[in-house]
């Protein structure tokens, strides 16, 4: 059980237990939940604070008869109630302000969620064991936004428009498995088969009226504002989707002379995408594909593994085109070689380098550097970068996280003129590194220090690479102390220097601001 406060008025509850019901210890049980009332780091003008709040909780039970058996019910619930997008005006020379966009009596986003579902495993010999997991899920969301169209930027005028999304959504989600393990003279195989079906219904609307203006110099908030409809809308999306899928699969991987491992594996997919358009054209779209992946590791007796794989995916896209049209499935397929290292259980280092190519990738609408708030599908993307990471623990007091990416990411074909541009928020270079020192034999016992770093890279906010997203470098500090056996106290601040930094773009004037510094204080009892 763990209780957080800090500043922004954080005050946070959250609790993990379990523990048996029955004499023969068959019947488990297990309750997470969370509560959260906070503050966001921006306030509007007129002083309105805006809040981000959440509440979880997921209780599961477990029955186990025998060590070969094994039934857990599983559900959840989330509610999440904030501001909404809480972007910035940001000026033609890349400053953002403080200054929001929207307004506090019409931006919201109200989302409940919830899922039932259960995993079932029962293995039927030694050789074989079968598995089955199913969920149902359902998510309501409502997202209302003021978006400005335009900006005047010698008087300060912004014409806004009004913005309600409305989301009703069904999943259902069934995964059957076989698994056996076995050999065959000197090889040993781990063999994995199933069959999947997914279905997921989702009824969208999202209606647009003219909203009041705004000015920059002099802004004004708390306005009475229409809420867009089917009646006044400017412009509407109104459908219902259901997309079907049902996969089958096969995998094997055989390890032989203690060495050598290898991967072999096959999918055949099969979709069905229904589009019931309530204000334009509907469609029933279907597709199928088969998707492989094939690698190879070789195990060396002083810990360094060497590998080489290929994969392929095959993803349905959800929503709809301006004009209403469902998207395309996103295929792709990726080469990777790459190395691990780990000489000791204290040590392990990874470096990697991979060429991952996709084809309709989702991506926002930008029209003269104005988000529109629709989607469009780039018609393929190709990175290829480079991975490092280390783990080490250094002797009996330290401890280093540290890891590197280089991407070089490029739109190779699209009919919307960016061939040879960079796909958005994608930076080049990312870098973080962690050290911690922990007290062990000496009066601070148990004591933890620890401080690192974050790096991210210039980044383009559009496919057009119209405007960029300067880089930044975040530090972050933390402590913790356990009083006894059952307290700990930690301490935590993310961005400890308070850096100013954009973190994202909705187009070349809506910007979010990164978040400042944050500082966390926590109590954990464990029993």
């Amino acid at each position: 059980m763990q209780l957080t406060g800090g500043n922004h008025d954080r005050l946070q509850g959250q609790f993990d237990i379990g523990g048996v019901l029955s004499d023969d210890q068959h019947l488990l049980y297990r309750v997470v939940g969370l509560a959260r009332e906070v503050d966001t780091q921006v306030d509007y003008a007129d002083g309105h604070a805006l809040k981000d709040d959440r509440l979880y909780i997921a209780p599961s039970l477990t029955w186990a008869p025998d060590e070969d058996t094994s039934l857990t019910l599983l559900s959840d619930f989330m509610r999440d109630s904030n501001g909404g997008s809480l972007f910035a005006y940001s000026t033609p020379n890349g400053h953002t302000t403080n200054t929001l966009m929207g307004d506090h009596s019409f931006n919201h986003l109200d989302q409940e969620q919830f899922s039932l579902g259960y995993e079932f495993r029962h293995r039927l010999d030694d050789t074989w064991e079968f598995r089955q997991n199913a969920r149902y899920g359902q998510v309501d969301l409502i997202f209302q936004n003021l978006l400005p169209t335009a900006v005047d930027t010698n008087t300060g005028n912004v014409t806004r428009i009004a913005d309600r999304f409305d989301q009703h959504m069904d999943t259902f989600n069934l995964d059957n498995q076989l698994q056996a393990d076995f050999t065959t003279g000197p090889l040993s195989h781990t063999l994995l088969m199933g069959v999947d079906y997914t279905w997921q219904d989702a009824d969208i609307s999202r209606w647009r009226t003219q909203a009041p203006g705004l000015n920059l110099n002099a802004p004004q908030y708390g306005l009475a504002i229409a809420r867009p409809n089917a009646a006044n809308s400017l412009s509407s999306i109104d459908y219902d989707q259901t997309i079907e899928q049902v996969g089958g699969y096969i995998q094997d991987q055989i390890k032989f002379d203690d060495h050598w491992i290898v991967t072999a594996g096959g999918r055949y997919d099969y979709v069905r995408n229904a589009l019931d358009n309530h204000v334009g054209a509907s469609s029933n779209q279907k597709d199928n594909a088969f998707t492989g992946r094939l690698g190879l590791t070789y195990l060396t007796d002083f810990g360094l593994a060497p590998y080489v794989s290929y994969a392929e995916s095959f993803t349905p896209n959800t929503g709809t085109d301006r004009n209403g049209s469902a998207f395309d499935p996103s295929m792709a397929h990726q080469w990777e070689v790459g190395v691990k290292y780990q000489p000791t259980d204290a040590v392990l280092m990874t470096l990697a380098a991979y060429d991952l190519t996709k084809t309709n990738v989702l991506t926002t609408e930008i029209v003269g550097g104005v988000n529109t708030g629709f989607t469009v599908a780039s018609g393929e993307q190709q990175s290829r970068g480079i991975e490092a990471e280390i783990k080490a623990r250094l002797d009996q007091h330290w401890d280093l996280i540290a890891s590197y990416t280089y991407t070089h990411a490029e739109i190779t074909k699209s009919n919307r003129g960016d061939e040879g541009k960079r796909p958005a928020n994608v930076p080049r270079h990312m870098a973080s590194t962690w050290l911690n020192y922990t007290f062990n034999d000496t009066p601070l016992k148990g004591l933890s220090l620890g401080g690192g770093a974050r790096y991210t890279g210039v980044l383009y906010g559009d496919n057009g690479n119209t405007y960029h997203i300067d880089n930044y470098t975040l530090f972050d500090a933390g402590a913790s102390y356990p009083i006894n056996k059952h307290v700990t106290v930690s301490v935590n601040a993310q961005n400890l220097l308070d850096t100013e930094y954009v973190a994202t773009c909705d187009d070349s004037y809506e910007c979010y601001p990164g978040m400042r510094r944050t500082l966390l204080t926590s109590v954990k009892y464990s029993w």
